[in-house]
C-alpha cells in the first residue's frame, strides 16, 4: 500500500518495534505529532500520557485488554492539535515476522477540535506460514468539529490470532469514518466500541 501512494509521514512496525519512520516537517512544526508510539511518549509524556488507556480503551474491560495494557509496546500515534488539517493520507504497518512473535502495538489518534486527517493502518504477516499473535488496541479520540478517516486492512496469515479492542470517542459536530477490512487470521475476536460524547456528532462504519 505504501509503495502505491503519496504520504504525508509513514511508520512500519515489525515484531513490535519501529524500523522505519517518515514525517513532513512542516506538519511537524504546526505541532502535529506523528510516528513511533513507544518514543513520543517517552519523549512528551505531558502531551499523550493523558489520553492514553483513559478516554475509551479500558484496561479493566477483561483480560485481553490487561494483557495488552501490561504488555503494550510499539505502535502508532497521530496527534493533530487545533484547527491543523492534513492534506495528504499517513500511513501505519505492523507486521509480524518471527515465528512464534507476539505484537501487543497500540494504536493512539488524538485529533483536537476541528483538527482533519486521513490514517491508512495495515496489519499483515511477512510470510504464510508463521506463527503469530496480534493483541492490539486502537483509540480514536475526536475533539469538536474534528474529522478522522481511519482505514484499517488486516491481512494476518492463517497461523496468526488477532485479538484487539478498538474504541472512539466523538465530540459534538465530529465526523468519524472507520473503514475496516478483514483478510485473514486464524482467528479474530474484536471488541469495537464507538460512543458519542454529545449531541450533533456523525459517526459511519463499514466492514
Amino acid at each position: 500500500m505504501r509503495d502505491r501512494a503519496e504520504f504525508a509521514g509513514s511508520v512500519v512496525h515489525l515484531d513490535g518495534h519501529a524500523i522505519d519512520e517518515t514525517f513532513d516537517d512542516d506538519l511537524a512544526a504546526q505541532g502535529v505529532r506523528f510516528g513511533d508510539l513507544t518514543r513520543l511518549v517517552r519523549e512528551e509524556p505531558e502531551l499523550l500520557e493523558p489520553h492514553l488507556l483513559t478516554r475509551a480503551v479500558s484496561p479493566t474491560t477483561d483480560r485481553f485488554s490487561a494483557w495488552h495494557s501490561a504488555f503494550w509496546t510499539g505502535g502508532t500515534v497521530l496527534y493533530v492539535p487545533s484547527g491543523v488539517e492534513i492534506t495528504a493520507p499517513l500511513y501505519s504497518l505492523i507486521g509480524l515476522a518471527a515465528d512464534g512473535a507476539a505484537d501487543f502495538s497500540h494504536t493512539l489518534v488524538v485529533l483536537e477540535d476541528g483538527a482533519q486527517a486521513t490514517l491508512l493502518e495495515e496489519t499483515s504477516s511477512a510470510d504464510a506460514t508463521s506463527r503469530g499473535i496480534h493483541a492490539g488496541a486502537v483509540e480514536l479520540l475526536l475533539g469538536r468539529g474534528a474529522g478522522l478517516r481511519y482505514v484499517q486492512l488486516q491481512n494476518w496469515n492463517e497461523s496468526t490470532w488477532h485479538v484487539a479492542h478498538q474504541a472512539g470517542r466523538v465530540d459534538a459536530d465530529a465526523s468519524l469514518q472507520w473503514t475496516v477490512g478483514g483478510l485473514g487470521s486464524r482467528l479474530s475476536h474484536i471488541h469495537q466500541d464507538v460512543r458519542l460524547t454529545v449531541e450533533g456528532p456523525m459517526r459511519r462504519s463499514t466492514a
